[in-house]
């Protein structure tokens, strides 16, 4: 077996073991992965999240960004519509990413007590952004113009889901 430090795992493969270490108030985040191939159903899956993220792009053009990640951040489909330059750089756009996988974590533990987060939304000077929580091991994050109808992209990825899980 080898052992590996990686940025990002390829679709074919999970990071399976990670560590924080939080010492004198600094955090230093080291990812040691064993890469263990996917079994045929988890692939298929992740391939789902690629067409998954490509419909919502296509149901209004005011969506400027869908994808879905598990909970180690690692991003399983889908990304930036075609023609548009992300707003943020790429260091802060991992920022946001993993902010938003804390996020999520710490809305399972309320969930016990209040149900399950079906997803969450931050409006900005210039973008909205949704997370939306699928299961207990994906998170879809989507960004959109600020004029966005809040009410029917919501709607909309909600029935996207539910139609594609089937």
């Amino acid at each position: 077996m080898t052992m590996w430090i990686v940025k990002y795992a390829t679709i074919h493969y999970r990071i399976v073991i990670a560590s924080v270490h939080i010492v004198e108030n600094v955090t230093n985040v080291s990812v040691h992965c064993l890469m263990q191939p996917l079994e045929d159903e988890k692939l298929q899956q992740l391939l789902d999240y690629e067409k998954f993220c490509s419909q919502i792009l296509e149901k209004d053009p005011k969506i400027r960004f869908a994808a879905v990640y598990d909970q180690w951040a690692v991003r399983a489909g889908g990304g930036m519509r075609k023609g548009l330059e992300s707003l943020l750089s790429e260091h802060m756009q991992k920022e946001l990413v993993n902010l938003s996988v804390i996020d999520w974590e710490a809305r399972k533990d309320t969930a016990k007590m209040l149900g399950k987060t079906k997803y969450t939304m931050a409006e900005y000077d210039t973008i909205k952004r949704f997370s939306f929580y699928l299961g207990d091991e994906h998170m879809l994050l989507v960004s959109t113009e600020k004029e966005a109808d809040t009410n029917l992209v919501v709607d909309e990825i909600i029935k996207l889901y539910y139609k594609n899980r089937n």
